[in-house]
């Protein structure tokens, strides 16, 4: 999605006031604000406040802020972490692990770009980086992030490019959760 310049949208506005024409001014509001009605999501790389994974793993947590960690061990066996709640969790399925006997300590940073309720968008920061030997599901309410947008978009971090790449979309269903399949722990974003 591609913004105006703001010297031209200044221009415009410029134009717009020396004719006096309220159908101008509204117009170009409209067009000035109109990038956060689209039903097209943006990426972490666009949506807001950097989302890097790096300086996130830097910070320390804060319980009163928009960002936080949860810890966990999980067993083969299989179980459920609530990352915020029920709002947002991460199921394992038996076998998912490889088996190893004992118990993985699992750590979930996560961060939104904006306080609760105003978010569009959070990051993930899941430790010890694996491979799942079954698909594990990230599960987030339908109405965890805010927006307009009918979709929510699970992106990953890709250290070796060190770019953020498109996983999966999921078109919101009402009454039912976002689901997202993953097969292995490491950086990824869901933004709407």
């Amino acid at each position: 999605m591609r913004h105006e310049p703001l010297a031209a949208a200044l221009s415009r506005l410029n134009r717009a006031l020396s004719k006096r024409s309220v159908l101008s001014l509204v117009a170009l509001f409209g067009t000035l604000f109109s990038a956060n009605c689209s039903d097209v999501p943006t990426s972490p790389e666009l949506g807001g406040p950097s989302s890097d994974l790096h300086a996130l793993a830097a910070q320390k947590p804060s319980m009163t802020g928009p960002e936080w960690t949860v810890e966990q061990g999980m067993t083969d066996s299989g179980g459920t972490i609530a990352l915020d709640g029920m709002q947002v969790s991460c199921s394992f399925p038996p076998g998912a692990l490889t088996s190893t006997g004992s118990s993985v300590l699992i750590t979930a940073r996560m961060k939104l770009n904006a306080p609760k309720g105003q978010a569009n968008r959070i990051d993930f920061d899941f430790q010890p980086s694996m491979t799942f030997e079954k698909p594990v599901l990230l599960q987030l309410q339908n109405n965890y992030l805010a927006g307009v947008s009918r979709k929510y978009v699970l992106w990953f971090y890709n250290p070796d490019n060190q770019r953020w790449e498109k996983q999966d979309e999921q078109c919101i269903q009402e009454g039912q959760p976002i689901t997202f399949k993953i097969f292995h722990y490491s950086g990824y974003s869901v933004s709407r």
